[in-house]
């Protein structure tokens, strides 16, 4: 099974929490657990999230799909680089890996939005197994772009480090 996890963030806040944003991706701006948030389908038996905490039922060999959003502005971009798990006994996932897919949606018609057309868009995710259950902290690193509204070019305001804990349980029976 394919369980998709979102992390969530409003980039809006940042820049008067960190007024110095790094620019360098080896040493990003830490940003606090209430900064952002994960959530995960109903369908995962999702006990708690919308928080950094995720807890999930999943079975070994499922597949975690990691996604970033925003609740800011539209000439901001967040993109996730890369997602680092901190060493505790056992790796509860395979290293997260990049992915870069093509699918296509519906966009609506303007003259008549009971109709549409189909267009391709570009999605990206960092992918995983799970190998066991218990509990795993994350480091996500992501960082902002920027579409300057006068000449369309795109700038990285700066580099971001987020913490998360992911719980995997095993699915009980029915």
């Amino acid at each position: 099974m394919i369980i998709d996890i979102k992390m969530v963030l409003d980039t809006a806040p940042f820049w008067q929490r960190h007024p110095d944003l790094s620019q360098n991706l080896h040493t990003p701006t830490e940003i606090e657990p209430e900064e952002a948030f994960m959530v995960a389908a109903p369908k995962q038996n999702v006990c708690k999230h919308a928080s950094d905490k995720l807890e999930l039922a999943a079975r070994k060999g499922d597949v975690l799909r990691w996604h970033v959003s925003h609740t800011a502005r539209d000439l901001l971009y967040v993109i996730l680089c890369k997602i680092m798990a901190d060493s505790i006994d056992s790796q509860l996932t395979t290293i997260p890996k990049i992915a870069v897919t093509s699918r296509s949606f519906p966009v609506p018609n303007t003259a008549d939005p009971t109709r549409y057309a189909e267009s391709q868009h570009v999605d990206t995710y960092f992918h995983c197994k799970v190998n066991g259950y218990g509990k795993q902290y994350y480091t996500l690193l992501f960082y902002i772009v920027e579409r300057n509204n006068v000449d369309g070019s795109l700038d990285t305001v700066g580099y971001f480090s987020w913490k998360s804990m992911l719980v995997i349980r095993e699915p009980q029976s029915s």
